[in-house]
């Protein structure tokens, strides 16, 4: 492998004489970097060069990274392929452009990594555009990385992005903020990201993670065996758990998002929001929501929130073995679900919503929104829990005129927790037969 740097400007990417060689000196290179070399763009390994600036042609390389020292964008316009591509100053792929990534090696790795230098360390910043009508493309095993080593990282999707893992237990296809703070943003109509793999947001201590999907943009993560998207999540660094990050997840402004793994949000000691408002914004889920939940770190506190009209949907196939509506699902964690506003609807589908499970769990539907649970057979499990377990509190509020909880099946309410069910101001609530056990309730 030859190490190839860019001689600065505008160019052709195909065009030896816009390269050097720097362990041979500052004079042209006498060929173009083949799929066999790695390149860099940056002006550490080339003081003289101009930085920014618009890359034509169509190349492929080993190793890409766009290094740090330039405030000014390098724009890539033709079609570009590459094993591993670092982003440590600021890249763009015009409308057009192609820049895929991961022809080899090991599915464990992320081959695209934001914030993140070609030797393995954390860069202080990194920002990757992906314009409407450009692509980038991770192919059929390879995922994406956003801040893992600490560093700010900003990944904005307006065209199209495709990421995967082909080990789900090794790595997820994205993880945005795992030791450093990270943000995806999908916007605008036609703008699209597919994730074969779960989703990691905000996991170690300090760590920051958002992904943003709105104004038509649409998010699709398609379930693996063992995989997971965790908002606000631990993350094992070196042996040792490091748990504390912060995560959240929106979908806004007309965005749709569908997930078909479980969705965890605020789990292993950190604190994770989910966020779906507006009109026309809908998040789709293939199977169980908890929030506030984990069994290896003290605590986990999440949120969710369905608002001005927004909808959340469940559409797993009835299954009477397991909640699938969890708030406060391990002890000592803490869960709360709002749904607010005319036209605001959280759907569990054909299966069940347990608030307070284990921890502490609460739930309140108002200004016209509207829950739905249901059970297949209440004899196995009641349509909805409050206060499941001992040592739990649950706490159910519906309140508003127009705001509605509908449960299709029997109501428990301190099993063997502490459950509570508060009917205020024109709120409905609508249940089978309601039954309390050794809590209270």
């Amino acid at each position: 492998m030859t190490n190839y740097s860019w001689r600065g400007g505008s160019g052709d990417l195909t065009q030896a004489a816009n390269w050097i060689i720097p362990a041979v000196g500052t004079s042209p290179a006498p060929t173009a970097p083949g799929a066999g070399d790695s390149v860099t763009f940056d002006l550490p390994s080339n003081p003289s060069a101009t930085p920014g600036g618009t890359l034509s042609g169509n190349a492929a390389y080993s190793v890409l990274t766009v290094g740090a020292g330039s405030t000014a964008p390098y724009t890539f316009a033709g079609q570009v392929t590459t094993n591993l591509a670092y982003v440590a100053s600021v890249a763009v792929l015009a409308s057009g452009a192609t820049l895929k990534f991961g022809s080899t090696g090991t599915t464990s790795t992320y081959r695209l990594q934001i914030a993140e230098s070609a030797s393995g360390q954390s860069a202080p910043g990194g920002s990757l555009t992906v314009a409407a009508g450009a692509t980038l493309d991770g192919g059929a095993q390879s995922g994406a990385g956003v801040a893992l080593d600490g560093g700010t990282g900003t990944l904005t999707i307006n065209g199209i992005a495709r990421f995967a893992t082909a080990d789900s237990t090794a790595s997820a296809s994205l993880s945005v903020g795992r030791t450093g703070t990270g943000t995806v943003a999908v916007s605008g109509a036609g703008a699209s990201l597919a994730l074969t793999g779960g989703f990691y947001a905000g996991r170690a201590k300090g760590s920051s993670g958002t992904v943003t999907v709105s104004n038509g943009a649409a998010l699709t993560e398609t379930a693996l065996s063992g995989d997971g998207v965790e908002v606000g999540g631990g993350s094992t660094i070196s042996g040792t758990l490091s748990s504390g990050g912060t995560g959240a997840f929106n979908v806004l402004s007309g965005g749709k998002a569908s997930v078909a793994s479980q969705l965890d949000v605020g789990t292993q000691g950190s604190t994770g929001t989910v966020t779906v408002t507006d009109a026309g914004s809908t998040l789709t889920l293939g199977s169980y929501l908890t929030v506030g939940t984990g069994t290896l770190a003290t605590g986990g506190t999440g949120t969710v929130s369905v608002l001005a009209g927004a909808s959340v949907k469940m559409t797993a196939a009835a299954d009477t073995s397991r909640n699938y509506l969890i708030a406060g699902g391990q002890p000592g964690t803490t869960g709360t679900i709002t749904v607010s506003g005319t036209g605001s609807l959280l759907d569990v589908g054909t299966n069940n919503a347990s608030i307070g499970s284990v921890g502490t769990g609460t739930l309140t539907v108002s200004a016209g929104g509207t829950l739905r649970a249901a059970s297949a057979d209440s004899t196995v499990r009641s349509a909805l829990f409050v206060g499941g377990n001992a040592g739990s509190n649950g706490t159910v509020t519906v309140a508003g005129a127009g705001s509605s909880i509908t449960a299709s099946g029997n109501v428990y309410f301190g099993r063997a927790g502490a459950g509570t069910l508060l009917v205020d101001a024109g709120g409905s609530f609508t249940g089978g037969q309601a039954a309390t056990g050794t809590g209270t309730g």
